[in-house]
Parts: C-alpha cells; sequence; structure tokens
C-alpha cells in the first residue's frame, strides 16, 4: 500500500508516520537489513493513523515551545 493523503499538507506527516515505524522495528528487533521489511512496516500509515500522529505530532511541539 502506497500512503495517500486527501490534501497537499499531509505528505509530510505519512513521511514522519513511516519512519517512526521503521524506527520502532529497528530498536525492537535490532535486523541485519530492512529491505523485506518496509513495505509492511510504511503500509500502516492509514488516514486515521497518520490524523492522530499528526495531532500528538502537535501536542508534542506545543509542550516544546511552552518550554
Amino acid at each position: 500500500m502506497i500512503p495517500e493523503q486527501r490534501n497537499m499538507y499531509d505528505c509530510g506527516v505519512h513521511k514522519l508516520y513511516a519512519m517512526r515505524c521503521i524506527a520502532q522495528y529497528i530498536v525492537d528487533h535490532l535486523p541485519q537489513t530492512l529491505m523485506q521489511d518496509i513495505k509492511p512496516l510504511t503500509g500502516k500509515c492509514t488516514e486515521s493513523r497518520a490524523s492522530i500522529f499528526r495531532d500528538s505530532l502537535r501536542e508534542e511541539l506545543e509542550k516544546f515551545a511552552s518550554g
């Protein structure tokens, strides 16, 4: 599955979510290679998951900005 968004601004959110999934997999499994695992990991980025992820990013950035 190739992540697709319905607007012109969530592309970055989808990419960040995919990177987070890949990074978490690396931390949890310490694989020698990821070539066979990339598609299943990045295919989890649905519109609803990206929306939830965007909201959590916003919360983290607001916490960071408020000091």
